[in-house]
C-alpha cells in the first residue's frame, strides 16, 4: 500500500545522519520514548470507547503473547498499534541509512513481531497489526483502519 510516514524520528535519522547530542543526551531522549499510551493507541482506544466497544478489550496486556496493545477477550484478539520506524515499515526505515545498530535491532524486532504473528495464529486467535501512520492520518484511519478495525471486531 505504501503509506508514507512523518514519525519525527524517522525525518531525524533519514536528513541528520550525524548525531548533534552526545551519548548521554542521545540516551536520555531515547528513554523517554514511551512504549505505551502513544498518540496512535490513544486515538484507537478513543475511537472503541466512541462506538461502543470500551467493555470488549483490555489495554496493554503483558499476560498474552506478544503483549498486545488491546487484547479483546471475548474472541481472543490481538490487536497491536505498531510504529513505523520501530518495527520496520518500508516508508519509515530504510535498512542500510541508520547504522548497523538500528538494521540489527529493526531486523530482531521484525523476527519477534513475525514470531508473535505465528504463535497467535496457531492458538487459532485473531490478530490485527495497524501501522501508526494508518492512525495518525486522520483521512487514512477514518476509511480504510476504522474498516479494518470493525471487521476484526464484528468477525465471526
Amino acid at each position: 500500500m505504501g503509506y508514507f510516514c512523518l514519525c519525527p524520528l524517522f525525518l531525524f535519522v533519514l536528513f541528520i545522519m550525524a548525531d548533534i547530542f552526545d551519548r548521554k543526551t542521545r540516551s536520555k531522549i531515547m528513554s523517554s520514548i514511551r512504549g505505551y499510551d502513544t498518540k496512535p493507541e490513544l486515538i484507537v482506544d478513543n475511537w472503541l470507547t466512541d462506538n461502543g466497544f470500551f467493555n470488549l478489550y483490555v489495554r496493554n496486556c503483558r499476560r498474552k503473547i506478544g503483549s498486545p496493545d488491546f487484547y479483546f477477550f471475548g474472541f481472543d484478539g490481538y490487536l497491536f498499534v505498531d510504529g513505523g520506524f520501530w518495527h520496520g515499515h518500508p516508508d519509515c526505515f530504510i535498512f542500510g541509512k541508520s547504522g548497523k545498530f538500528w538494521d540489527d535491532k529493526i531486523s530482531k524486532n521484525i523476527g519477534r513481531d513475525k514470531e508473535v504473528n505465528s504463535q497467535i495464529i496457531n492458538l487459532g486467535s485473531r490478530l490485527l497489526r495497524i501501522w501508526d501512520c494508518e492512525i495518525v492520518n486522520r483521512k487514512l484511519f477514518n476509511g480504510i483502519t476504522v474498516k479494518k478495525i470493525r471487521k476484526f471486531i464484528l468477525k465471526g
